[in-house]
């Protein structure tokens, strides 16, 4: 009779284990819903304070016709093909200031020849405007009457040193004072560069003459020609806005481009939208941030 009642008791207490653990379940659960639309209504409300607190305008917008970069010498020894290094190095040939690197051709049969070529590494992650990208030599020489140079770049399509597309492919006749020589690419400016910004450029002779040239070279450089549409920001709110679009609306287009762009508290930038026409007549610009708001431009 005693086993019976004992058996009856912890039958009882086992059901009144269960239940607790059933109630501490169910208030965790509890707690983790109630803590989860919690954080989602405090994530939201923070959202909506941040969205209202952000305060963005365009204050300009207007077409950069064209504009440069800093130039971009080489920063290693220039590479001779055909001739001899007489005097100077490369670091000489970085700026305008009156020191120069001189090189002289050197026979082969039948006569004289000068062939050199230098590595120029642009900085890319400044500039997002690319038109094209151009040369600029300053040099002298001897026996100038006889005498004309090429500037030429490695084509990484075709596999060679070539002058295809540049704006002028007819060679500079030196004079025995300091002259400038300066070619562009074109618009074929991605076929003689790479993704990481590099080139090789080329200064050769035109051919074979029984005369030797002596050449000095006082400046030799690539620069980055831009142009497109700039954007005048004014962040007046509290918050860093991050504009994630720019659109350009007119009578013709409706046009978006993304972009990435970080404007901080109070701070005035400009941004430039490269590589596109500038609308005809009357048009809108607006500017999309991550958090949603619209900051919309009319010239009229």
């Amino acid at each position: 009779m005693q086993i019976i009642i004992l058996l009856h008791k912890l039958k009882r207490e086992k059901r009144a284990v269960s239940n607790v653990i059933v109630v501490v379940l169910s208030l965790i659960l509890v707690v983790i819903i109630v803590s989860n639309i919690f954080l989602w209504s405090y994530e939201m409300n923070q959202y909506d304070w941040e969205k209202m607190r952000e305060n963005l305008t365009i204050t300009n917008v207007y077409i950069l016709n064209e504009t440069y970069s800093e130039w971009f010498p080489t920063q290693q020894e220039y590479q001779i093909n055909i001739g001899s290094r007489q005097s100077g190095s490369y670091i000489d040939t970085q700026t305008v200031d009156g020191t120069w690197e001189t090189f002289k051709e050197e026979a082969k049969p039948p006569n004289y020849r000068l062939d050199i070529n230098g590595t120029f590494l642009v900085d890319l992650s400044s500039y997002s405007s690319i038109v094209t990208v151009e040369i600029q030599i300053r040099y002298r020489a001897t026996n100038v009457f006889s005498e004309k140079f090429y500037l030429k770049a490695y084509n990484w399509s075709s596999g060679d040193y070539s002058n295809n597309g540049f704006n002028d492919t007819s060679g500079h006749t030196p004079t025995d004072d300091w002259s400038y020589y300066a070619v562009n690419f074109t618009d074929k400016w991605q076929d003689y560069m790479q993704e990481d910004g590099k080139l090789l450029i080329k200064l050769e002779d035109e051919g074979f003459d029984s005369h030797c040239t002596v050449v000095d070279i006082d400046f030799f450089a690539v620069r980055i020609v831009m142009s497109g549409i700039v954007f005048s920001f004014k962040n007046k709110g509290p918050l860093t806005a991050h504009v994630v679009s720019l659109w350009m609306v007119d009578s013709k287009f409706h046009k978006r481009y993304e972009v990435d762009i970080y404007i901080g508290a109070g701070e005035n930038i400009i941004y430039v939208l490269g590589g596109v026409k500038f609308p005809e007549g009357e048009f809108i610009a607006k500017a999309v941030t991550e958090r949603g708001n619209i900051a919309v431009y009319s010239p009229s």
